[in-house]
């Protein structure tokens, strides 16, 4: 159970999200109450702009990287490594 960090293109999370799910991985994106200036909520907005968490379980990282709204996989050298 390997999870990745995923760079979305500016305002894209749920796109990426959704597309994402519709390919069999698990993802994560948080979200928080968003407030209007009367401090009453509004909705909701991503806690963390720009990004998803996604599990990759056994599919293959490149449809990741393939995927409408995201832009890159984050990830160390170690990682990099790991995933050759």
């Amino acid at each position: 159970m390997d999870w990745f960090v995923v760079r979305t293109k500016a305002r894209q999370e749920g796109r990426a999200m959704n597309h994402l799910q519709e390919q069999g991985f698990k993802v994560y994106c948080p979200q928080i109450p968003k407030y209007d200036v009367v401090k009453e909520v509004v909705g909701k907005q991503v806690l963390f702009p720009g990004y998803c968490f996604v599990e990759s379980g056994k599919r293959s990282v490149s449809s990741i990287r393939s995927t409408p709204g995201v832009i890159c996989l984050l990830y160390t050298s170690d990682a990099a490594d790991d995933m050759q």
